[in-house]
This record gives structure tokens, C-alpha cells and sequence, in this order.
């Protein structure tokens, strides 16, 4: 096993395609070739680094280390689907990233705390002026 730190805040499926999917590509010049599914040969979910606020985190909730959700991955179907998407921007710019030692991913997780994916939540600074917060009581 390998433990995937991920900084998407929903998660993501990530899938791992056969060798050969490209082959199945269609003609660009056929208008009538259309393309045709491709099915996966295995796939694992990463879990998000997005937790609920003001409320108790549900018992499946996922490990948090430096802003990265963490999730123990297969050590096989993490090398195939990284092989396959090595040119990510989610591996180029650090957004998921694997080691095969737990406290190796939280302290690469610590250093890399201030990469920025463009999907963190707005503070109240960042929000418009004429937007006003939910309050409790408005609720």
C-alpha cells in the first residue's frame, strides 16, 4: 500500500485505462466514426481535503495533513494510474502526490501547504461587499 495525498476538495475517481485505449480512437476525418466508451480495468477513489465547518466531522472522515486529504491506495494501481497521467496537472503541480512511507507523504504534505489548487473557499476579505453571510439566526 501507498499513501496518496490528494488537495482536491471533493476527491476524485481515478481511473486506470486499458494499454491499448488509444488505438480505439476514432478517425477525425469519419464525421460517422464517434467514439466509443472506454471501460476501465480498475479504478480507487481518493478522498477530499473539504470538511464540514461548525459541525462534527462524521466518522469517515478523512486524515488531514498540511491541507491534503490522505488515502491508502494499492501500490499497483497507483503506479498504473500514475504512469498513465504522469503529465497531469494534478502530479505536475503537486495536487496529488504518493510515498510508500505514511509519515514521508504528511511531511511532503507539511512542506507543500501553501500550493494553491484554485478551488480553497473564499474568506470573508475575499468576498464582494454586497455579499452578506448566512447567520444562524437567518437560518
Amino acid at each position: 500500500m501507498v499513501m496518496v495525498a490528494s488537495k482536491l476538495p471533493s476527491g476524485i475517481r481515478c481511473d486506470i485505462l486499458p494499454p491499448n485505449f488509444m488505438e480505439a480512437a476514432p478517425d477525425p476525418k469519419d464525421p460517422r466514426d464517434s467514439w466509443k466508451p472506454v471501460i476501465p480495468v480498475a479504478s480507487f477513489t481518493l478522498k477530499g481535503s473539504s470538511l464540514p465547518r461548525n459541525e462534527e466531522l462524521p466518522e469517515d472522515a478523512p486524515r488531514i495533513a498540511g491541507g491534503y486529504a490522505l488515502t491508502e491506495v494499492p501500490e499497483d494501481l497507483w503506479a498504473a494510474w500514475l504512469a498513465q497521467n504522469k503529465d497531469s496537472h494534478l502530479v505536475r503541480n503537486h495536487f496529488i502526490f504518493a510515498n510508500v512511507k505514511e509519515a514521508s507523504t504528511v511531511a511532503q504534505a507539511k512542506e507543500q501547504r501553501d500550493i494553491r489548487t484554485g478551488m480553497e473557499p473564499l474568506t470573508e476579505k475575499q468576498m464582494p461587499k454586497d455579499v452578506k453571510l448566512a447567520t444562524a439566526e437567518a437560518a
